[in-house]
């Protein structure tokens, strides 16, 4: 064969052709990465929540590196993230003991900007339990409604303490949801050497510690769980997932509610798993959660069926299924008919979290706020043009 180097292949000589690759054939092209490489890899976009300082407004943010490309959904509901070195690698999985009950007093009073008369009345409420009145030493009201306010504020400024411990070289990134909080950098002994210690300063200086057992730093491709998710990139492929603990949390809970409802009227019980299985659904619907939702679904008609067996024990199963199961005239849908208070027919029937299927979210304009008229025709467009039911809009769940 005549010397010199090859082409490049088709797929990396064309960025337009790179981006059209299906992702299991792009992780094939991909190199393996070494754990104590500087970072190929990127800690992916996680739910950002409300600061009381500026620099984050609220919105599901993606964790990069100011001025770099953005992730890119792909079409299989991954997120195709940026070939670049800049790229962190380790996560810093971080959990404040006992957040709300250890935060200093004197703290709050010498920092938090409002009437400190009020505010010390609200740190000295205490609270009643069975007609018994305990009051509080430390840390906020339980319960209280100023409190996750509070410890917001005493949080806030945390990112920036974070992002100042090392030079912007070690592509440290930092995101925050009330008091759960991770970083992320381009290598363990940056978190370990530099960004921790910043943190436990920083937090001793409001009374709180970091949990020893609950703190880890975790390889990107061994992948951690945050807000519910589990985060862990393949090849050049990050996948977020409901996390193993939620779903067996939501099987637990579905079947405790089928067992206590066995000899109540169907449509409680359709309309207690309905509460349940939606409000899951939803908020898993904008990553990778067919599998779960096929394994929810699947569960929920396995506990139905032995809980009529039981309700049931002398009728056949063809008699059962043409009571419960045809009364949508759908398959695989568990529904009844019967009247409502007003006595009128009405049709019940379990929603199965497959239907609500995978809607992938576009994020909001950082900028942008329904109460500026200037914003007024991006929310209607939202909200109304055709797909915008994929476009995750401020007024669906």
């Amino acid at each position: 064969m005549a010397g010199g180097p090859k082409p490049a292949p088709t797929w990396l000589q064309n960025p337009a052709a790179q981006a059209d690759l299906h992702p299991e054939e792009e992780w094939k092209k991909t190199p393996p990465v070494d754990p104590d490489d500087d970072g190929q890899s990127h800690a992916g976009p996680v739910q950002a929540g409300p600061r009381a300082g500026g620099g984050d407004h609220g919105r599901p943010e993606l964790l990069r590196v100011p001025g770099r490309p953005r992730l890119r959904r792909c079409d299989t509901g991954c997120l195709r993230l940026p070939v670049k070195a800049q790229s962190a690698n380790w996560v810093l999985e971080a959990d404040i003991k006992g957040c709300y009950d250890n935060i200093s007093q004197e703290w709050l009073l010498a920092n938090i900007p409002m009437d400190k008369a009020i505010l010390k009345k609200w740190l000295d409420a205490g609270y009643v339990e069975e007609g018994v009145t305990y009051p509080s030493y430390k840390g906020t009201p339980q319960g209280g409604i100023i409190s996750p306010t509070l410890a917001n504020m005493t949080l806030d400024g945390l990112e920036e303490v974070v992002k100042s411990a090392v030079p912007r070289r070690n592509r440290v990134n930092f995101v925050r949801y009330a008091d759960d909080w991770l970083a992320t950098g381009k290598s363990k002994r940056v978190l370990e050497q530099h960004v921790r210690p910043a943190v436990e300063k920083f937090l001793a200086e409001r009374g709180l510690t970091l949990s020893e057992e609950k703190t880890v730093i975790t390889y990107i491709r061994n992948g951690f769980t945050f807000l519910g998710q589990t985060f862990r990139k393949h090849g050049r492929v990050l996948h977020i997932t409901p996390a193993t603990e939620g779903v067996l949390a939501l099987k637990r809970k579905v079947g405790e509610l089928i067992r206590k409802h066995t000899s109540a009227p169907m449509p409680v019980l359709i309309k207690k798993l309905n509460e349940t299985l939606r409000g899951w659904a939803n908020y898993h619907r904008h990553v990778v959660a067919s599998e779960a939702f096929s394994c929810i679904d699947t569960y929920v008609l396995e506990q139905l069926w032995r809980m009529l067996r039981r309700r049931h024990p002398g009728k056949s199963k063809k008699w059962l299924f043409e009571r419960y199961w045809t009364a949508s005239g759908r398959r695989h849908v568990f529904a009844v008919k019967a009247k409502s208070a007003k006595g009128v027919e009405k049709l019940y029937q379990v929603v199965r979290a497959g239907a609500i299927g995978i809607k992938r979210h576009i994020k909001i304009k950082a900028a942008a706020t329904p109460y500026l008229p200037e914003y007024s025709r991006y929310f209607w467009e939202r909200l109304h043009k055709k797909g915008s039911h994929r476009t995750g809009s401020l007024h669906r769940p």
